[in-house]
Formats: C-alpha cells, structure tokens, sequence
C-alpha cells in the first residue's frame, strides 16, 4: 500500500461476516452467541477482531469496559419489557421490514462515529410486550 493510505475497516462487514457469526445466520441476534449459561452470568469473549464496536488494538476506547456494562443493563432493560420492529412502508409483515433496515444497515458510513445514512428510510417504534419473562428464560432459548 502506498504511504499515507487510509484504511477504514467496515463494521458492519466484520460484524457479521459468515466466518465468525455463522454462514445461515450471521445477522440475527443471537445473545447465546456470547452467554454459555446465564445463572452464572458466564459470557464468551467475541474472537479477536470479529466485533469491533469499541475499535481494536492498542488504540481501542478507553471507556470499553464501563460502556459495554452501560449498554448492557440499558438493552436488559429496555427489551424486558418492550420489543422494537421496523415501522412498515410498503413492505407487508416485519421481516420484509426488517431487510430494509438491514439493507440500509448495509450502508453505513464510518465519520467519527458509525452514522447510519438514510435513517429516515428505518423508522422504528416500541411496542410493549403482552407479557413479561424474566430475561433469563428468554436468553435460554
């Protein structure tokens, strides 16, 4: 490579390469992924380089450790009790919904931070949930 070459990896790309996430499934959400047995909270750490949300290496964030905490318990208590689908245009049921938003998605566009390009094409609501589980019966799915 020539001298001075920016090199700006795809998030996205490395975050759901089939390699690493699996080959029918990289997109989904699959929290047993990460979490081998919840009652005793025991996680499996990402491959190295398979998830850089924080960046990697020796220059990865400073506030790695305190802001996937953060977001963490943010997501467990938000999806406790409410579930988020993709507001439908044209599309007839929330999966056709759900590749526009992936599609979109697939766009993204790294400034400083990942801002996502065409939000306004994957508006989103809340929706709560007819009942509640507690969070380690649905992880155990």
């Amino acid at each position: 490579m020539p001298p001075r070459t920016m090199i700006i990896p795809s998030y996205s790309s490395v975050q759901t390469d089939p390699r690493f996430w699996g080959e029918k499934d990289c997109l989904e959400c699959k929290p047993q992924r990460w979490i081998d047995d919840v009652t005793r909270e025991w996680i499996h750490p990402a491959k190295r380089g398979s998830f850089i949300g924080w960046s990697e290496g020796a220059r990865d964030c400073a506030g790695k450790k305190l802001s996937q905490v953060e977001v963490v318990a943010t997501l467990a208590v938000l999806l406790r009790d409410w579930t988020v689908e993709p507001v439908l245009f044209e599309e007839k049921t929330v999966e056709e919904g759900k590749r526009r938003v992936l599609k979109v998605i697939e766009g993204l566009t790294p400034v400083v931070l990942v801002q996502m390009n065409g939000s306004e094409r994957t508006p989103l609501f809340w929706k709560r949930r007819e009942y509640t589980l507690s969070v380690c019966k649905i992880l155990r799915r």
